[in-house]
């Protein structure tokens, strides 16, 4: 008997899709490459679907940690400044003395950080509200210029140059606006923040 097959592809027999798609891959001389059936190609797009996902998820947590160190930073100097500010009236403390709650509470008064009312940046947002500070320890704590000038790590002629400053816009002469504000509305600013430190000295 006769068992020879001269057409394997005739032969009918119940076998799994990849054992059949790899047989007719041998008879056809089809590359290895090639034997990849459809099935398992569409779970390598799903794979390949899948660490695209992951690697937008990790940038994306990458994203919040960065976010999470700045929030960290701007908190911490944010609670420093608190703690300063709640021992003034700002928060119903008592008085004090310390001419640096007298630096926190200008500073926080126009939008800056302590950091920045004790640098040395002189754009008029930073300088005119560290000249405030100054006026009001002297006209409030009665502090001497030297005193005031070696605080901001300056000069006596510095701190007598931010008083002459006050004194000029207090008195109507020079610009009409200050930060933005009309003379009026500035000075009556400082004078809430003098209000604050009143009875307190050295």
């Amino acid at each position: 008997m006769n068992t020879q097959i001269e057409n394997p592809r005739e032969v009918k027999v119940n076998m799994p899709a990849r054992v059949r798609l790899m047989q007719d891959a041998k008879i056809n001389s089809v590359s290895l490459a090639q034997m990849i059936d459809p099935l398992t190609q569409s779970e390598i797009s799903r794979i390949e679907e899948k660490l695209v996902e992951i690697e937008r998820l990790v940038a994306k947590v990458n994203e919040v940690f960065d976010e999470f160190k700045t929030y960290k930073e701007v908190t911490l100097s944010l609670a420093t400044e608190l703690a300063i500010l709640h021992k003034t009236k700002l928060c119903g403390g008592r008085i004090s003395k310390n001419p640096a709650l007298i630096a926190a509470a200008t500073a926080s008064s126009f939008g800056l950080s302590v950091k920045q009312i004790m640098s040395r940046q002189r754009p008029d947002s930073i300088a005119i509200p560290r000249m405030v500070a100054m006026y009001i320890m002297r006209s409030v704590l009665g502090m001497t210029l030297e005193s005031i000038g070696e605080f901001f790590k300056k000069d006596h002629a510095t701190a007598m140059h931010a008083l002459n400053k006050m004194k000029k816009i207090f008195s109507g002469q020079g610009k009409q606006l200050t930060l933005g504000m009309t003379r009026h509305v500035f000075r009556q600013k400082v004078k809430v923040l003098e209000q604050q430190f009143e009875g307190a000295t050295l």
